[in-house]
């Protein structure tokens, strides 16, 4: 093995993914059919029996790491879900929200023992980084996910498994000292005021997004549309920022005659000024960490190249944090990597460049083999990903990059050269403008569908890399990567024809938030039946995992006129919202409703919703003890004490105790015959 730190990062990763992901029958397949792959690549590739053992020992120490990470640190906090505790903490990060909330998170011990980072939602208390909260009496639970966001394995990526359920007295004690993140966090917030009032809202938001990483600026609207087109990379601070940094210091400091390692040196201060600034996000740390070994490499004359960079950055980042693989950020930032520094070079090696149409080409080509490589990891982060990236990223990303170099001179002369706001604004504009037009093809994006087909596509580019790694053939490499896509392509589209043939009824939300979400064939229609102010992102995330674009009516049944302006912003990014000639929007409050269409009836009292196919499904309100002895009943809003509970045809959307079946977020799929099941979203 030539180059053992490619193989000993791929040995570490792979123990960690197994050690915390993979555990249980499926897992040991899995690790069983990689076994095989490697060992008959390795036969192929000349491995000796010591290069083996390398990869097997790496694999164990990452495996075994992951277990005991899991022992010490996860379990031994999560002993105290659920306990009445003590803690006492310093505010390590905290989230400005809107409706006046912050989310914060502390630094600290429970009880005075365990040391832990726990999660607290709050009115703003007015505390800053460095503060310390001492909470007398708290109950901690679980960070659970909900439908719209996976707030479990985001939090645990950054360590922090329980949050404060409830706690009786708060005391803080304010620490006005000088603290680092304090200080920047204040210049951060005013290098952006001072850009949204010289270029207006959107494109101060997006120019912060590209510069510090700010997304919560950016209209949701506007990012959905920079997503689809496939340019949302842009938004996360990585290799880009920290290349350009580094060339422009490296430029500069070349003209000046500057010795080599001071340069070296000044490049580190400036990326490490970065990584604070933007609240350390490992994407940068990743690229940090590469930009200094190829460097270091030819200061000290040895030969680095990027797959080797790649993987000496990922194993020391796994290293120092085995939880790092939960986070989809690194995970995107090492394919996005992979795919421009050794998957795209492999590939284009031979393609001529000499001419500006053939320059063009292979920067299409690079783009193509990249989108490539983060594909399979984008479907399974995201509700959908764009097929029209390589497009984007040609026309686009330089614009983008123009505009962030602009961003970067305004920053780096503490906001006195607001001259160069002006073209970043205009080039901004311009980006926005191409964004939303490649965003409305819905012929670019493939959606999710549901959590097995971003497994089956993982499978698929992973047996594709199997395959490089055991012929490293260009033609048979391009020749599996091709087959896995058309097999990727074939089997979306499948689930998708599959879905057209039955009635599906989608019912999100939970507790007092219900909404109703039905299709047909090509016909989708909503039911807003409990006027909750959330109803309407729960059916844009819907929307967007099944890649319907369709919509024939929205029904609001409380409070309608709030709801249908939220309903207007959710649903603008889908292209035929109350664009088709037969759409409707029907204000049902208070009033008895009838709906027929050929594959259904839908009624409404005022109270209850029955949807009477060849299956009935009804929904009540769960205070209301109505009881439907036929087909299945859907009880939404909170259970009383006098609540009965009927038998076996029900489910709540409640998470009381006792209530065996209640069940958030689901599909409620009707074959033609009036059977049903009930599949979790």
């Amino acid at each position: 093995m030539k180059r053992k730190m490619i193989g000993a990062a791929a040995a570490y990763m792979s123990g960690l993914f197994f050690a915390f992901f993979f555990t249980d029958i499926y897992g040991a397949a899995i690790l069983a059919a990689i076994s095989l792959i490697v060992i008959i690549g390795a036969k192929k590739r000349g491995f000796s029996v010591r290069d083996m053992c390398i990869i097997a020992v790496c694999f164990l120490t990452a495996f075994g790491i992951g277990k005991l990470h899991d022992y010490l640190c996860y379990d031994m906090i999560m002993n105290y879900s659920g306990h009445t505790s003590s803690f006492t903490g310093k505010v390590s990060d905290y989230d400005i929200h809107e409706r006046d909330g912050v989310s914060y998170v502390l630094d600290g011990r429970i009880n005075g023992f365990q040391k832990a980072d726990i999660y607290m939602y709050s009115n703003d208390l007015g505390i800053d980084y460095g503060d310390e909260v001492d909470i007398g009496e708290c109950v901690f639970s679980p960070i659970e996910s909900d439908f719209l966001f996976d707030s479990e394995t985001w939090n645990k990526s950054r360590h922090v498994f329980l949050q404060i359920d409830s706690c009786n007295e708060i005391v803080v004690h304010n620490n006005d000292s000088a603290n680092i993140r304090r200080i920047l966090r204040r210049f951060r917030e005013d290098m952006i005021g001072k850009m949204t009032v010289i270029m207006g809202n959107e494109t101060a938001s997006f120019l912060a997004g590209m510069i510090f990483g700010e997304k919560q600026y950016l209209d949701d609207n506007i990012r959905t549309s920079l997503y689809r087109s496939g340019i949302g990379h842009v938004l996360a601070v990585s290799g880009l920022h920290v290349s350009i940094i580094a060339a422009i210091v490296m430029r500069i400091f070349r003209r000046l005659h500057l010795n080599k390692y001071a340069s070296f040196a000044a490049v580190n201060l400036l990326l490490t000024f970065l990584i604070i600034l933007t609240n350390y996000p490992i994407s940068a740390i990743r690229a940090a960490i590469m930009l200094d070994i190829m460097y270091s490499a030819r200061l000290f004359r040895r030969q680095s190249d990027p797959l080797n960079s790649i993987a000496a950055a990922s194993l020391i980042i796994c290293i120092f944090d085995p939880y790092v693989v939960y986070s989809g950020g690194f995970m995107l930032s090492l394919s996005g990597t992979f795919g421009i520094a050794v998957l795209a070079p492999f590939m284009t090696k031979n393609m001529p460049k000499d001419t500006v149409i053939r320059r063009i080409l292979f920067s299409f080509a690079t783009a193509v083999w990249t989108t490539i490589s983060i594909f399979p990891v984008s479907l399974f982060y995201f509700d959908e990903t764009s097929l029209l990236s390589p497009v984007s990223n040609v026309l686009i990303v330089g614009i983008c990059t123009a505009a962030m170099i602009f961003g970067l001179l305004f920053i780096i002369t503490g906001g006195a050269f607001t001259l160069v706001l002006y073209p970043a604004k205009w080039l901004i504009s311009a980006v926005f403008d191409v964004s939303e037009f490649i965003s409305s093809l819905s012929f670019g994006r493939i959606p999710r569908l549901n959590d097995t087909i971003p497994k089956l596509i993982i499978i698929f580019g992973a047996a594709a890399v199997g395959i490089y790694f055991c012929f490293k053939n260009k033609r048979l490499t391009s020749v599996s990567i091709a087959a896995a896509m058309l097999l990727s392509v074939i089997i979306v589209h499948l689930s998708w024809l599959n879905n057209r043939n039955d009635l599906i009824i989608a019912v999100l939300g939970k507790g007092n938030n219900a909404v109703v979400v039905i299709t047909a064939g090509t016909r989708t229609d909503i039911f807003d039946i409990s006027g909750h102010y959330r109803s309407p992102e729960y059916v844009r995330k819907y929307l967007m995992i099944k890649g319907i674009d369709h919509i024939d009516s929205l029904a609001l049944s409380r409070n309608s006129p709030s709801q249908s302006v939220a309903y207007s912003y959710e649903l603008e990014p889908f292209t035929d919202y109350g664009k088709s000639a037969e759409y409707r929007e029907i204000c049902i409050e208070n009033e008895k409703y009838e709906f027929c269409s050929e594959n259904m009836i839908v009624t409404y009292d005022g109270n209850e919703l029955v949807i009477d196919d060849v299956a009935e499904v009804n929904f009540l309100p769960a205070k209301g003890n109505h009881i439907y002895e036929n087909g299945l009943t859907v009880y939404y809003g909170n259970i009383t004490k006098s609540t009965v509970i009927p038998p076996d045809n029900c489910i709540f959307l409640d998470d009381a105790d006792g209530v065996v079946s209640g069940l958030n977020n689901f599909e409620i799929i009707i074959s033609d015959s009036g059977q049903y099941k009930i599949r979790s979203l």
